[in-house]
């Protein structure tokens, strides 16, 4: 980036140097712009992680945030497009003040999403919450998958718990039953469990 940074500036350096304000003006152009670019790098990264954190997949959430940033720069292009086409050669004071309004509506632009820090801006809000409508992406669904596989083997577990607990009453009464007939008497090859 500062690369960039030095060959633009190097590159209007010597027109601008007789005219300090203009110089001065083009250098703050300039190193917003800088800020601008390194912000909205930093939000990509950040939205991406955390739609990547919420469980959706790689391309869900990139389609999330490339929505984002293409209303940004459609916000951007808006402003811009005053100056499109519009060099005129016999009228360069009138081209050059187009290009300017042009150039610092597009700063308006920059700074206030840089005020809002991306994320609270309405615009973003307002695209994200259409494109969610629109297609409405669900997270991975192979967590849900494994949530259902769980509740699925705790549903067996439990029915086998309770199968148990019914065989094992059945047992103690059938003991029970079985000590009751031979009350009193004793047979060579009875074998009554003990009871536990």
């Amino acid at each position: 980036m500062g690369l960039v940074e030095k060959q633009v500036e190097n590159a209007f350096q010597p027109v601008l140097t007789p005219y300090p304000e203009a110089k001065r003006l083009a250098l703050e152009c300039l190193y917003k712009a800088k800020r601008f670019i390194t912000e909205l790098s930093t939000f990509i990264s950040d939205d991406f992680a955390k739609w990547k954190a919420r469980g959706h997949g790689k391309v869900d959430a990139w389609q999330m945030t490339s929505v984002c940033v293409r209303r940004i720069f459609e916000e951007i292009h808006s402003e811009r497009i005053v100056a499109q086409d519009g060099y005129n050669h016999q009228d360069v004071a009138f081209t050059t003040a187009r290009i300017l309004w042009a150039t610092w509506k597009a700063h308006m632009v920059m700074d206030c999403y840089l005020k809002h820090q991306f994320y609270e801006h309405p615009a973003v809000a307002t695209v994200l919450a259409r494109y969610l409508v629109d297609n409405y992406v669900k997270p991975d669904d192979a967590v849900s998958a494994k949530v259902n596989h769980l509740e699925k083997t705790l549903n067996t577990l439990q029915g086998q718990v309770s199968q148990l607990k019914n065989a094992d009453k059945e047992n103690k009464q059938y003991k029970g039953e079985y000590k009751q007939q031979f009350k009193g008497k004793t047979a060579k090859f009875a074998c009554i469990p003990k009871d536990e």
